[in-house]
């Protein structure tokens, strides 16, 4: 096993934003790279994936929801780091 072995992050932040809500840049097809032109369900799949350990290990996540405007966000991680 490697040197990480069973160490888990005391904190983890999570910016929740549903793969609908993402906002695509200006990039167009021929710029943009194999990620960006991945399918909405390709990133619903992403979004699971994180959000599950977020769930089971509630004591160590922040979950923060990313599609509020930025000041609403700033907030929400000071309280989140305050409370934490």
């Amino acid at each position: 096993m490697g040197c990480t072995e069973n160490l888990q992050p005391d904190l983890t932040l999570l910016f929740d934003v549903p793969p609908k809500s993402q906002r695509r840049g200006s990039a167009s097809a021929r710029t943009a790279d194999r990620f960006e032109q991945e399918q909405t369900q390709f990133f619903a799949r992403v979004r699971e994936v994180y959000c599950k350990p977020a769930g089971r290990y509630a004591e160590r996540f922040i979950v923060i929801d990313g599609t509020q405007d930025e000041k609403t966000v700033r907030q929400a991680l000071k309280d989140g780091l305050h409370d934490g």
